[in-house]
């Protein structure tokens, strides 16, 4: 097949886990003989091609005076963009994510277009308690009901998408993936019983901002403990968190920034437990790279993760704040447990969301919507 994908955050540029999803399933798929096609808003024009994969980037506009008015205008030119670039192309499909609703213009294409749900601006805020924006959730409606079909990475987002949006068919369930080969544990790296890490963005919108304290006592409660920060420090709370603390233990905390993808397997193989710290987390590709490694999640009940850690009884589950340090501080050091539960983890990964399992799923899933396209259903 010749597939496109929609996304304005393809890796070199500023990504987050819909840049990483993108990039990896495009190579995937075009290991697999397809022809990939991706195109998106950029901080520049450019056309690249790499591993197979074409790339197009096209200059975000700038917003100006009248940001709505120039939203819109922008949205209908990107519909404009895609669909002269599809033509071009001759693609059977267009993948485009439900986040900010960029496809909300995509009709009359000369193929069908699919909505991927990640967790759009509409259903992370609702889950965050916090009102979103009027423009860009009509926005992400619209796109939803243009689309010709739609996949969710878990139910827990589909159901809520369904809902926000009183959308009359439900997507199709397929999780998200991972590739082995990249994530497995460092031979070479010992892990500690008494390591926690949290992998991201550390910022408030990922729930750092009631982590950091359930996290100092945690420390306090384990003299032993570690934890390592891996990610950008968005909001200021990491500073402003070492810096309150005293000295004991702040110099427990490592604070390392931002890492290289490839170095992100040899973090997850030196810690024991992984924490999830976002309330507004639709499925968590950090919690499946940490499992790949053999570190054990704990994520909140209500979430994505919480969904599938659930269903294969993995990890630990939170309710509530009061409970978070509890949970923690009964798995650090349990060395057994520990052990036994990772292993387990890579084992799910493997049968379940890896990529030789799940994107024979994606595949099927665009077969069947062009074959339905074609047949003129």
């Amino acid at each position: 097949m010749r597939i496109g994908f929609l996304c304005s955050e393809f890796p070199p540029d500023s990504h987050g886990g819909i840049g990483v999803y993108t990039r990896e399933l495009a190579c995937a798929l075009a290991q697999r003989g397809h022809r990939v096609f991706v195109v998106g808003w950029s901080d520049r024009n450019a056309t690249e091609e790499e591993d197979g994969i074409h790339v197009h980037r096209i200059r975000r506009p700038s917003l100006g005076r009248f940001p709505h008015l120039a939203l819109l205008s922008s949205y209908r030119k990107l519909a404009n963009s895609v669909r002269s670039l599809a033509v071009k192309w001759k693609l059977d499909i267009v993948e485009a994510p439900d986040y900010r609703g960029e496809s909300a213009f995509f009709t009359d294409f000369p193929c069908p277009v699919v909505i991927r749900g990640h967790g759009s601006v509409g259903v992370l805020s609702e889950l965050a308690g916090r009102k979103a924006s009027r423009l860009i959730s009509h926005l992400e409606g619209r796109a939803l009901r243009v689309a010709n079909g739609r996949s969710s990475v878990s139910r827990f987002l589909e159901d809520r998408t369904t809902a926000r949006w009183s959308l009359k068919d439900h997507g199709t369930i397929i999780p998200n993936f991972i590739d082995r080969h990249r994530f497995s544990p460092a031979s070479e790296v010992a892990r500690d019983p008494l390591r926690l890490v949290i992998v991201g963005r550390l910022g408030r919108a990922k729930g750092m901002d009631t982590m950091l304290p359930i996290l100092r006592r945690v420390l306090e409660g384990e003299p032993r403990a570690t934890l390592e920060l891996v990610g950008e420090d968005r909001d200021g709370l990491v500073v402003d968190f070492l810096n309150g603390m005293e000295e004991s233990l702040a110099k427990r905390i490592v604070h390392v920034g931002t890492v290289p993808r490839e170095e992100l397997a040899r973090v997850y193989t030196r810690a024991a437990i992984v924490i999830i710290p976002a309330r507004a987390e639709t499925f968590s590709l950090v919690a499946l790279e940490a499992m790949a490694c053999g570190c054990v999640p704990v994520a909140w009940k209500e979430s994505g993760p919480g969904e599938y850690l659930a269903e294969h009884g993995l990890g630990r589950l939170v309710g509530d704040d009061d409970e978070w340090a509890k949970v923690i501080l009964s798995l650090l050091g349990d060395t057994n447990e520990l052990e036994s539960m990772g292993e387990r983890c890579q084992e799910v990964v493997a049968s379940t969301f890896s990529t030789e399992i799940v994107v024979p799923m994606l595949e099927n899933l665009y077969t069947r919507h062009v074959e339905k396209w074609r047949a003129g259903c």
